[in-house]
């Protein structure tokens, strides 16, 4: 696949010199499902390593997907909205990490399945307490959906991403291999504006309380060995 403002004629000595000459052994390729999964349940542990006076935390929530554009959207978009508020909590009010993101993936092979990974650095002896913090802004946002103006805010971020990206040879090339694996028409690649504009308070919600399942999450923290040499 090429991508770009290209000279046909003057690329068609090259393909056929350095690709179609290479040999062929018409073997269809196919990947391989080898069984791992995630482990169900809440598993929480610590890894005691290095000596830097500070700790890493990750909380890792995933389970089965529906690989489809409005799905896709809504789950990045309530993970915008919770990185947000976690973000004003935990650095602007308690001044308590050093940095905290919340990013996610989804994928279709060999399930329909998707990840949300909150990760935050802090104070070796506030890792719990901003734990406890992350997961009072779950149940908030689980409990009560978010306002008309963080959903607006959210709209415009992605449109105007959107917009940039469309710009950008590497976004053409990584939707269209994309729909070409997925076997859709790349005109499907006309649902994520709609999809952007779909989005309500409600749906936010809605994927805060079907993404974020807090009996089923996995919780990591790094700890310095001083700390543990100390106690």
């Amino acid at each position: 696949m090429f991508i770009g403002n290209l000279d046909l004629e003057m690329m068609r000595p090259f393909v056929e010199q350095y690709l179609a000459s290479l040999p062929s052994i018409g073997r269809e390729e196919a990947w391989l499902d080898v069984g791992v999964r995630h482990v169900d349940g809440v598993v929480v542990e610590e890894v005691r390593a290095g000596i830097e006076p500070q700790s890493q935390t990750s909380i890792y929530f995933s389970g089965p997907f529906v690989y489809e554009q409005q799905p896709k959207t809504s789950l990045r978009a309530m993970a915008q909205i919770l990185q947000t508020r976690l973000r004003d909590i935990m650095r602007e009010d308690l001044g308590g990490t050093y940095g905290v993101g919340v990013s996610t993936s989804y994928g279709w092979q060999p399930l329909e399945k998707y990840s949300l990974t909150i990760g935050y650095g802090s104070d070796p002896e506030r890792a719990e307490e901003l734990a406890s913090v992350v997961f009072m802004e779950i149940e908030k946002l689980k409990e009560s959906p978010p306002e008309e103006s963080e959903v607006a805010d959210v709209r415009e971020n992605f449109s105007r991403t959107l917009e940039t990206s469309l710009e950008s040879n590497p976004y053409w090339m990584n939707q269209l291999s994309q729909y070409y694996r997925l076997g859709v028409s790349p005109a499907s690649m006309l649902h994520y504006p709609l999809s952007i504009d779909a989005l309500t308070p409600k749906m936010i919600q809605d994927a805060a309380q079907l993404y974020l399942d807090t009996d089923n999450y996995l919780r990591m923290t790094l700890l310095p060995v001083e700390q543990y040499q100390e106690n």
